[in-house]
């Protein structure tokens, strides 16, 4: 795998060589860890024409369900990916599918083998273990849902892994913590792409709160004042 980043800043009008975006996905995956990056990507490509092309990938390609029940079809088989690839991201999901799609599907398999032609690799959730089980986590850095930390540590004892991590960057490899933390993770990637200018009006045009750092904690602060505060001050913290 390249470890390098070739990344440039452009203003908002510019064009650039179209970046070759591959986001693998199964049956069961979590569909915010789908959804939210696709539109990331599709709203960089708007501002910046050209920027990205997104393919969705999964072990057998055509139809896959996620665990919300929605289907998602026309997916292409992670074989048939034999191009070279700028971005690979790992979508998560619940274990038990996750664990057929390593193990029995050959995501891990797939993913050790495409990474030298690979500048970068990405892991939303539990995607984690995917890159994990390829080796690519190795000696590395790496977070994932502050549930699944534990487990991912003890699984891969040379891995460190960071709890309270929205997410972290280590060379050419990116992982994220829980589900919505997909997004912090995609304009990450598109702000080393493309400039925080771009990645900012992306931010704005989602409606996003606040633009979050990689050291920010995996439970927000103001989530748990909302929790611990009574129903009253909950409507002045709304």
């Amino acid at each position: 795998m390249r470890d390098k980043d070739n990344s440039t800043a452009v203003s908002a009008n510019s064009t650039v060589p179209t970046r070759e975006v591959v986001l693998v996905v199964f049956d069961g995956v979590e569909t915010l860890d789908v959804a939210a990056p696709a539109s990331a990507f599709d709203k960089a490509s708007a501002l910046v024409p050209g920027a990205y092309h997104v393919t969705l990938a999964s072990p057998q390609g055509g139809r896959i369900t996620t665990n919300a029940g929605f289907a998602m079809a026309d997916t292409q088989a992670l074989q048939t990916c034999n191009g070279p690839i700028d971005t690979l991201v790992v979508a998560g999901g619940d274990e038990t599918a996750l664990r057929t799609a390593i193990l029995e599907q050959g995501v891990g398999a797939w993913i050790a083998g495409a990474a030298p032609r690979i500048r970068r690799v990405a892991s939303i959730c539990t995607g984690a273990f995917a890159l994990a089980a390829a080796g690519l986590l190795d000696q590395r850095n790496a977070t994932t849902h502050w549930n699944a930390c534990d487990l991912l540590r003890t699984l891969f004892p040379h891995t460190t892994v960071h709890h309270d991590r929205i997410y972290v960057q280590d060379g050419p490899v990116w992982t994220s913590a829980g589900v919505t933390t997909c997004l912090d993770l995609t304009l990450a990637l598109i702000e080393a792409d493309l400039g925080r200018p771009v990645a900012m009006q992306i931010a704005r045009n989602l409606a996003l709160f606040m633009l979050r750092g990689e050291t920010q904690p995996q439970i927000s602060p103001a989530l748990q004042a909302q929790a611990d505060a009574s129903s009253r001050l909950r409507e002045l913290l709304a």
